[in-house]
């Protein structure tokens, strides 16, 4: 129940339908607050999906966000964005596949890096002994926004136990490969990896490749 002091235009304190007033002592201004809406029923599968998903994104961000930080930081300031995490969280949920309960990434189709740079030819990935090493296309063309000093940007993450490895700023197009060195507790663990490159002065940024899934069988 409401109860309205100094007649019809005075201010009310109370619950009046779905919205409460009261007076702030400070400022003595009327203020009102709605009420939240009771639910009284269960979640449906699309909901729940959704929740999983928002799950399944934010655990993999919090992983890599040094890397995707760099990845979509161009993208998401060019859309206005509020961060490059609510870019990255978005590309990652579309590589969400599966019906609910049973929802995962599909790594071959995610993005974790986003930008108008042409992306590397034929890239490979392979397991050495305490690291993975990636073969690069060394070509390249100024006129289309690739140079022979555009930085290699590498990232390998554990799907088992939420954990990734990355450098954002590698080796050199040119060089032709780059090493990316891996932790002992992955050896015998499934790593997905992806390639990007980013031009020496961090102003163009390319879409990232999925390199491949590779296990780590190298104990050392």
């Amino acid at each position: 129940m409401a109860i309205q002091t100094n007649g019809p235009l005075g201010p009310f304190s109370g619950k009046l339908g779905k919205v409460i007033g009261y007076v702030d002592k400070k400022s003595g201004k009327q203020r009102l607050r709605s009420i939240g809406k009771y639910r009284d029923r269960e979640p449906s599968d699309a909901e729940l999906a959704t929740r999983v998903k928002t799950t399944i994104t934010a655990d993999f961000l919090s992983f890599t966000k040094g890397f995707t930080d760099i990845g979509f930081g161009q993208y998401a300031e060019l859309q206005r964005m509020t961060s490059p995490w609510h870019a990255a969280s978005s590309f990652t949920r579309k590589a969400i596949t599966g019906k609910y309960p049973d929802l995962k990434i599909d790594f071959a189709k995610l993005l974790v890096s986003t930008g108008e740079m042409p992306v590397v030819h034929h890239p490979e990935v392979v397991a050495v002994e305490d690291a993975l090493m990636f073969s690069l296309d060394t070509s390249y063309d100024e006129s289309t926004g690739t140079a022979a000093n555009d930085r290699v940007m590498l990232l390998a993450y554990f799907p088992d136990f939420l954990r990734s490895v990355y450098t954002i700023s590698g080796a050199r197009r040119s060089e032709g490969y780059d090493l990316l060195a891996l932790p002992r507790m992955t050896a015998g663990k499934t790593v997905e990896t992806f390639i990007a490159f980013m031009s020496a002065d961090h102003k163009r940024i390319s879409n990232s490749i999925y390199t491949g899934q590779i296990i780590n069988l190298h104990k050392y």
